[in-house]
């Protein structure tokens, strides 16, 4: 059973009755009801005795079971009394707010006792904020608070408001609704092509928290002569799991891990992960690029030994040739002492090496650092910023990297994604032409304020990634700027390689089952590494400005 209460009311006949609250709570049920498959949604009516609300929301919670999701929305007026958040109806008095109004309290009353695994409270009123307060802890911007604490034993739960404590919210006369209620609507009714930003076929509050955001942005943007701009909604709560507003997506099969070789003896695994609507899946090399396939590549066309410099002392200095040296030219070890132009040197001569009969070639190039996210964790961060300000940590934790098959193993299959050596990555601009070959348009947008600049191909940040043998293993510092090297590109370290990456098409996996073609994520969000924190999503042309935590998201889809 997927329930929803939606309650709208004006509020009493004060001067700043509202207009739009009750419309905003019956276009919101009718929407539910008919795109997003709630089995019961139910119009709550404002005018009503608020000990008869109370009831009636929590014997409809109470009925609900393990399996069940329960979703509450309010429009109106929050007003603050005695340290509670009241929410207005219209037979409301100021003065007697405990007989005549509805404590949010009571609403988080009843969702605390309810069964339902999936849970969902929306608040589209002012001071909303404080219903966290209400729970005994301090709501902050990027608050997800675990269930335990806010006494739920649901699997998710989240609390969406449109507001902060103290903060006031506003109509919209000129959409006739309020900007959370406008957005949440809009979210839902758009293709699910340009709203569902996982990709994974459903609206999950994730995706609608992102889409609300952008939303409500560029309402400030287009309207920011107007003194104080609508609060940006915040979400808290604790989800194990997504919670979805639409109807969650079938479960997928078990991606199966799947290997092939590749040029040079390097052993490839395959990525659910598809260029856009391509037939291409990602494939990145199981480890970094060891001492003997590096060699292998120098004694080939000549190029230039690893020079590497030694972190001794508190500092980089010294110079050691890699190939030399007992501990760092072991044939297992990953190569280090190569700088971005070896790295990519590495890559042209592979690709090269690797072309058929036919004259065709597999394009071996660096991964971006997304993609080794996704190779560590099976997602895609959001919240990974780059710090642009200091060198990477080197603390001297140990002396040598580990011979790769001794280095830590991701749960896809890959060793050293994160810690042993940092690795060189590539920008946006490496993978443009990977990414037109694939039939992948790409349009951003880039928001300075009131000003909007649109262009195919910006310039991109470099990054390195992963984390080193000198760091200390309580390091949690994954990222950070070739910019803030004294070397930048040029740079040639005893901790710095780097691993390959490239594609494959589908109907070359002999060993992929066709069920597991329901495993591949097609909606592929790369970040972009840049200074600013303006934002952008592109989508087939279709532009969402959107800021997550400082940290812009591309999105690729086939054109």
């Amino acid at each position: 059973m997927r329930r929803a209460l939606c309650l709208g009311s004006n509020g009493p006949n004060i001067e700043s009755k509202l207009k739009f609250a009750v419309r905003d709570a019956h276009r919101l049920s009718r929407i539910l009801k008919d795109k997003c498959d709630f089995d019961d949604v139910r119009r709550l009516k404002g005018g009503r005795d608020p000990f008869d609300l109370q009831r009636e929301i929590a014997v409809a919670a109470s009925e609900l079971k393990k399996n069940d999701t329960l979703l509450f929305y309010f429009s109106g007026h929050g007003v603050v009394e005695g340290g509670r958040l009241y929410l207005l109806l219209a037979g409301t008095q100021l003065e007697s707010m405990l007989a005549t109004a509805l404590p949010a309290s009571a609403i988080l009353d009843a969702m605390k006792e309810c069964k339902a695994n999936q849970r969902i409270l929306i608040l589209d009123c002012c001071n909303a904020g404080l219903v966290m307060r209400e729970t005994g802890l301090k709501a902050g911007e990027q608050d997800r608070y675990l269930q335990n604490d806010l006494g739920f034993q649901s699997d998710a739960f989240d609390i969406i408001l449109a507001s902060e404590f103290l903060e006031k919210t506003k109509e919209l006369p000129t959409l006739k609704s309020s900007a959370l209620c406008e957005g949440i609507v809009s979210c839902l009714e758009a293709p699910m092509t340009t709203s569902d930003f996982d990709g994974d076929g459903a609206i999950s509050t994730d995706d609608l928290m992102r889409w609300v955001e952008a939303f409500v942005s560029k309402l400030n943007i287009e309207d920011s002569t107007s003194g104080a701009g609508i609060p940006i909604p915040k979400r808290n709560g604790y989800s194990r799991g997504l919670n979805y507003i639409t109807k969650p997506p079938k479960p997928k099969p078990q991606w199966q891990q799947v290997r092939i070789n590749g040029s040079n003896e390097h052993r490839l695994i395959v990525l659910p992960i598809a260029l856009g609507n391509s037939q291409e899946l990602i494939v990145v090399s199981e480890a970094p690029t060891t001492v003997e396939q590096y060699k292998k590549f120098v004694d080939n066309v000549g190029h230039r030994r690893p020079m590497a410099k030694l972190f001794e002392n508190g500092k980089w200095q010294g110079e050691i040739d890699v190939f030399a040296d007992p501990h760092f030219g072991d044939p297992r070890n990953p190569i280090v002492g190569v700088d971005l132009g070896d790295a990519e040197a590495y890559c042209t001569w592979l690709s090269n090496r690797s072309k058929d009969a036919n004259g065709d070639f597999r394009q071996y190039i660096l991964p971006m650092p997304d993609i080794l996210d996704y190779a560590e964790l099976r997602s895609f961060p959001r919240f990974q910023t780059t710090n642009f300000d200091f060198e990477p940590p080197a603390c001297g934790n140990l002396s040598f990297p580990l011979p790769i098959l001794e280095a830590k193993r991701s749960a896809l299959g890959l060793y050293s994604v994160s810690g042993n050596i940092w690795q060189w990555t590539a920008g946006f601009e490496t993978w443009w032409d990977r990414l037109q070959t694939a039939g992948v348009k790409v349009e951003v947008k880039i928001v300075f304020g009131p000003y909007t600049e649109i262009f195919d191909q910006p310039e991109d940040e470099l990054i390195l990634y992963g984390g080193s043998f000198y760091d200390l293993e309580t390091s949690d510092r994954k990222t950070f700027s070739v910019r803030s090297l004294t070397q930048q590109k040029g740079t040639r370290q005893a901790d710095l390689g780097f691993r390959v990456c490239t594609t494959v098409a589908m109907k070359d996996l002999r060993d992929l089952d066709k069920n597991l073609e329901e495993c591949v994520e097609r909606k592929f969000q790369l970040g972009f590494y840049n200074e600013d924190s303006s934002a952008t999503v592109g989508n087939l042309g279709e532009v969402v400005s959107v800021n997550w935590n400082d940290r812009p998201m591309w999105s690729f889809t086939s054109s």
